[in-house]
C-alpha cells in the first residue's frame, strides 16, 4: 500500500522547489509545473490516507473530485486547482 507520508513528503519537495525557483524570479512555467506536481501529490496523499489506490492521472480536477467525496473541505481550493491545472 502506498504511504500517506511518502506522498506528503514528495508534495513538500515540489512545493519547496517551486518556492526556490519563484524566489529567483526566473522560469515561471517551471514554478507552475512544480505547483501542479505538489498539488497532485497532496491530493494523492489524501486519497491513500483513506486506503484507496492512487489513479495514474495528472488531472487535478479529477483528483479533486475523487478526494472531495472523502475530504469535502478540499473543494475550498477548487479555483486555484482549476487555474494550475
Amino acid at each position: 500500500m502506498e504511504a500517506f507520508d511518502d506522498w506528503r513528503l514528495f508534495a513538500n519537495f515540489d512545493l519547496e522547489g517551486a518556492r526556490l525557483i519563484y524566489s529567483q524570479r526566473k522560469l515561471p512555467t517551471l514554478v507552475i509545473f512544480h505547483c501542479h506536481a505538489a498539488i497532485e501529490k497532496a491530493l494523492k496523499a489524501l486519497w491513500v490516507k483513506h486506503g484507496k489506490l492512487v489513479v495514474k492521472t495528472h488531472d487535478l480536477r479529477r483528483l479533486l473530485k475523487d478526494v472531495s467525496v472523502l475530504e469535502p473541505w478540499a473543494l475550498e481550493f477548487i479555483d486555484g486547482i482549476v487555474f494550475v491545472n
